[in-house]
């Protein structure tokens, strides 16, 4: 099956989607609403008879739950559908997809000579999401090097705090497998995915995610939006709710700057440690991975614009140690990083030791051609223990993953994409987006990164190891 997203006007579903803003905790009546919403697409389409499959409507999973809410939150006008479109014995029906995409470009063309608005926002392939995080050590006395205060000595982070840039005032999306609340000093709610509330993952990815964050930002506000897990009955293909997450978040976070109510007037940081590992189901080939145009890429455009910084993680299909997940095409330099994570306008993060040295495992450059060449954009620590800890594990601590998870300690690219975030998070408590863009940030992140292979970019580094001491000292003498 070819898996497709679009983006619709909501209105134009009205009478199809059921009433009220609570996320679904399972699947009944679903049969019945994506039939009434496959009806309302193929007319909206010019009564497309093509082979056609509605497979999820992210906005029935999500619900926006934060612990102080405002008055009623606006209304996103954009209606994600996750769509399929069957094989013919087996093989990929190419001509059925081009047959869709061309009634859709049809369907707004229409529109458009009519003087009407356009149907579609936008469609695009569908695929995979995970969180970047592996380790493969080659024995187990290698799983992990140095620790925590290792990793900051690398990125000379000590000067944040010695500066009050604790992260106050600032908000951190962290969009991932969700974690738990306890663990930050300040919860500031999130998004409910089905069943998963904000806030209430005791275990996982997610939690060593914000543990990285902590680390430079602990006095911001967290936010979790539990993307990675998905509801019992919802698709497989991450795209289409990543998309709706992204829109959702965009049009809240405008509405919230407008209330000017610390601490939603602040700065924003949108974190997302996971990635594209294969590609073998996008249809066409390249669409998500390689196309500024693919309405999830649009969308990171939109948000950069809106001064919001977002960071993302390289991913972990570098060409020594690939994750198993990851494709046989999908490998090393130059194929490794895709979609909004080789995206020009946010900070893609790769890894290294604590020693500097570069991590077989984190995916490398260059990015994609129509994206941005030149990533990641840099690296910082990722395979460490906490302070104290003998275990080669963390096997006694808070933190501990499920049986058999790698998430027993700070690892992959994941780790890093959680210190860098923190980083930028707690810069902003000192550099307000409205005076440092997002996109200088970026580069004064990159043209400050500390060079330990050679002066310039290269495909495993990037710019360098993130420097936050030397980031610091050029934004202060250009203040």
């Amino acid at each position: 099956m070819i898996r497709q997203v679009i983006v619709a006007r909501r209105s134009d579903f009205s009478s199809a989607l059921p009433d009220g803003s609570a996320a679904k905790t399972d699947s009944s009546g679903d049969e019945e609403l994506f039939l009434k919403v496959n009806a309302l697409l193929r007319k909206l389409l010019g009564n497309y008879t093509g082979p056609l499959s509605i497979l999820g409507i992210p906005l029935l999973d999500w619900q926006v739950q934060l612990t102080d809410t405002p008055r009623e939150l606006p209304v996103l006008e954009q209606l994600v559908i996750s769509i399929g479109i069957p094989d013919l014995e087996g093989i990929p029906d190419l001509d059925g997809l081009n047959e869709f995409r061309k009634a859709v470009e049809d369907a707004n063309n229409t529109a458009r000579d009519q003087g009407k608005p356009e149907p579609f926002f936008g469609v695009g392939a569908d695929l995979h999401l995970a969180e970047s995080e592996y380790f493969c050590p080659a024995n187990v006395d290698q799983i992990l090097f140095g620790d925590r205060n290792a990793a900051a000595l690398l990125t000379r982070s000590g000067g944040l705090a010695q500066r009050g840039l604790t992260g106050r005032g600032v908000n951190i999306v962290v969009i991932d497998q969700g974690f738990d609340a306890a663990m930050v000093r300040n919860f500031g709610g999130g998004f409910v995915n089905g069943t998963v509330w904000p806030g209430t993952t005791t275990r996982g990815h997610g939690l060593m995610l914000v543990r990285n964050i902590v680390d430079a930002a602990p006095d911001a506000t967290f936010y979790d939006v539990p993307l990675i897990p998905p509801r019992i009955s919802n698709v497989t293909g991450f795209i289409g709710s990543a998309l709706h997450v992204f829109y959702q978040l965009k049009l809240l976070i405008e509405f919230l700057r407008q209330l000017s109510i610390p601490p939603w007037d602040g700065p924003w940081v949108l974190v997302n440690a996971w990635s594209i590992f294969d590609r073998s189901t996008e249809a066409p080939p390249g669409d998500y991975t390689e196309r500024p145009g693919h309405p999830l890429n649009a969308v990171v455009d939109a948000t950069v614009d809106d001064l919001i910084d977002i960071v993302f993680a390289a991913g972990n299909c570098g060409q020594f140690c690939p994750d198993r997940r990851c494709g046989k095409r999908d490998i090393g330099p130059g194929s490794s990083i895709f979609g909004a994570n080789s995206h020009p306008r946010v900070l893609t993060t790769g890894a290294v030791r604590t020693d500097a040295r570069w991590l077989g495992n984190s995916s490398q450059g260059h990015g994609q051609l129509l994206l941005s060449r030149w990533k990641p954009d840099l690296c910082a620590p990722s395979s460490f223990r906490e302070v104290g800890d003998a275990s080669l594990g963390n096997l006694d601590g808070a933190f501990v993953g499920n049986t058999g998870s790698p998430y027993v300690a700070s690892t992959g690219t994941s780790a890093a994409c959680g210190l860098a975030a923190g980083i930028v998070a707690a810069i902003r408590s000192g550099w307000d987006q409205r005076i440092l863009h997002p996109d200088d940030l970026k580069q004064a992140l990159n043209d400050n990164a500390r060079k330990t292979e050679g002066p310039g970019w290269n495909e495993r580094l990037g710019h360098g190891i993130i420097d936050v001491e030397a980031t610091l000292l050029a934004l202060e003498s250009n203040a």
